[in-house]
């Protein structure tokens, strides 16, 4: 008894309907209602897959009743329209029709189910006598179909079940390793940071140290400068003064005083250069007093400076160990 068949229509893309066209011409040009019944017949249904489309294009054929129904508890059960599960069986058929093996494989199915019909019927005109056995033991192989039917779609859902359940396991693993990724490229960047500033800080504080050496031997220098200024004018005044006197002890002596008046006159001498020493001493005192004042105005003006500026590198110091206890604390697990 040859199986029912019914009208269907559905939508292919129109590069896949341009290469089944080859396909059909290469078989002989077969009709295209073979062609997709046996597509449907080796397509295995477990690895049914959404794909978008491009342009569309409509085909009309007859197909058996019994694959029709198992295609629509297939795009039930997949939520897939059952135009979609036939596309894909035929995607799947061009994919292996490309290969000669499988093109021979094809042309020799083909061929079978040609020749299928010229079998039964004289089969059947040599077992007439069989008939009543066989109408008998119908029931029971029918009685046994469901069952198994029943069977394979059950083990068929727990497949795609366990198949699905795979997918999502393998997508949060995935998820989960990039995460981990993107913390370790975190607390590299954090670190690359915190060395970048560590680096600049240095060369900061490298350079202030060199200014500072530079301003101390510029002091240094103007100092000796004006220790040996001020040496030179009172070696310059000393010997001044000793001219003088020696000028006055001449004219003293010219003039032919006495012994007395000569020793008074040598005692006031004596006095006068008392007095200027003193006079030089307390001069010396005084100029002494305005160095170390200008000494302490020198080093509060350097103290404002240096207070200035640990002001300003405050906020930046702070920060840097701000990073660095974040750099060194350890990254919370998450559940």
């Amino acid at each position: 008894m040859k199986s029912k068949t019914t009208p269907l229509s559905f939508e292919i893309d129109a590069d896949l309907a341009a290469s089944l066209e080859k396909l059909r011409n290469q078989l002989g040009g077969i009709s295209f209602s073979k062609l997709i019944d046996h597509a449907i017949e080796k397509y295995d249904y477990n690895k049914v897959s959404r794909k978008a489309g491009g342009k569309r294009r409509q085909l009309s054929v007859r197909l058996d009743d019994n694959k029709r129904s198992a295609l629509e508890g297939i795009s039930k059960s997949e939520k897939v329209s059952m135009a979609y599960l036939i596309r894909m069986a035929l995607e799947s058929l061009m994919e292996s029709a490309t290969k000669k093996t499988v093109q021979k494989e094809l042309k020799m199915a083909l061929a079978s189910k040609k020749a299928k019909p010229a079998k039964k019927a004289a089969k059947k005109a040599a077992k007439k006598p069989a008939k009543k056995v066989v109408k008998k033991a119908a029931p029971k192989k029918a009685a046994r179909k469901p069952v198994k039917k029943a069977v394979k779609k059950a083990v068929k859902k727990a497949a795609r079940k366990a198949a699905a359940k795979k997918a999502v396991k393998k997508v949060a693993r995935k998820a989960a390793a990039k995460k981990a990724v993107k913390k370790v490229a975190r607390k590299a960047a954090v670190k690359k940071a915190v060395k970048k500033a560590a680096r600049k800080a240095a060369a900061k504080k490298a350079v202030k140290k060199v200014a500072k050496k530079a301003a101390r031997k510029k002091a240094a220098k103007k100092a000796a400068k004006k220790a040996t200024a001020k040496k030179t004018a009172k070696k310059a005044a000393k010997k001044t003064v000793a001219r003088k006197a020696v000028k006055k002890v001449a004219r003293k002596a010219a003039k032919k005083p006495t012994k007395k008046a000569a020793r008074k006159a040598v005692k006031k001498a004596a006095k006068k250069a008392a007095a200027k020493k003193a006079v030089k001493k307390l001069a010396k005192k005084a100029s002494a007093k305005k160095a170390v004042k200008k000494l302490a105005k020198k080093a509060a003006a350097k103290k404002a400076v240096k207070k200035a500026v640990k002001k300003k590198a405050a906020p930046k110091k702070a920060a840097k160990k701000a990073a660095k206890k974040t750099a060194k604390k350890p990254a919370k697990k998450k559940k």
